[in-house]
């Protein structure tokens, strides 16, 4: 395959999942960012709350009537005018009464159920932080490992980068070398074989004949060789690009099930 570098990287960055967790990094980092800068701003909390509550048994409510008496015999006003105080004994008339509610746990229910006796409450609490140093200092230290975060997805996406141009230069001259293999491999065949006609019609020894075979053996095997550079620096472009699953046909279900459902 024959792929444009900035298209193997535009790729590897999508595919490779070491990158794609240093994203997951990033956008928590931002979030946290997010957090601690709106602790540092004023905030305002509306709140009601209602409760239901039933009612059983015997409820005795106590009434008090205020009620007094004038002393006898105690002046109520002094030689200038003013009222005198204690001219006046206040008392209290209490009265109890008794409201009872009939039944058992079962009408108890139902009257919190029916809301006969609720409760409300409506609330509102606004805080307005002054110089708070523990939220500042949450939000710098957020800040920071944001610009770290930053930084180290910039450095995978430069490494991702440098891995993915050496692979396609290792492609590339793995497919000229494998180019001039095949060549030299076929004319030390042809130059085995012209060896062999020459020592048919006696121009030649058979030691002649054992050098070109040699030669012959000697191209295949560098030509073997190359070949298998070339598959290992496709391996690793694969690999440098993400795709070494997809490829093999592997895909994380199939492994969470244990089955295979295509070959490899």
């Amino acid at each position: 395959e024959n792929i444009r570098i900035e298209d193997a990287v535009k790729e590897a960055w999508e595919k490779r999942p070491e990158l794609q967790q240093l994203a997951l990094n990033l956008k928590n980092a931002g979030i946290d960012v997010k957090a601690t800068r709106n602790e540092l701003l004023p905030s305002v909390n509306l709140f009601a709350e209602y409760i239901a509550t039933g009612l059983g048994g015997v409820q005795t409510s106590t009434a008090t009537t205020p009620t007094g008496t004038f002393l006898a015999g105690a002046p109520v006003v002094d030689v200038n005018g003013n009222p005198v105080p204690g001219f006046f004994e206040s008392t209290a008339l209490s009265n109890s009464s008794q409201l009872i509610f009939p039944g058992g746990i079962g009408d108890t229910l139902s009257r919190m159920i029916r809301g006969k006796y609720p409760t409300f409450e409506v609330g509102i609490n606004f805080s307005l932080p002054i110089r708070n140093r523990a939220a500042q200092a949450d939000n710098a230290q957020a800040l920071l490992n944001q610009r770290l975060q930053e930084t180290q997805y910039r450095q995978q996406q430069n490494a991702i980068f440098v891995s993915v141009r050496n692979a396609l230069i290792a492609l590339q001259e793995d497919r000229a070398s494998l180019a001039a293999a095949t060549e030299a491999r076929s004319l030390a065949v042809q130059t085995f074989e012209a060896e062999q006609e020459k020592y048919r019609l006696g121009a030649s020894t058979s030691y002649d004949v054992v050098l070109r075979s040699r030669d012959v053996t000697t191209a295949q095997g560098t030509e073997l060789r190359v070949s298998i550079n070339l598959l290992e620096d496709e391996l690793k472009l694969n690999q440098a690009i993400g795709r070494t699953l997809e490829v093999n046909n592997i895909t994380l279900a199939d492994a969470l099930r244990g089955k295979i459902s295509g070959p490899s």
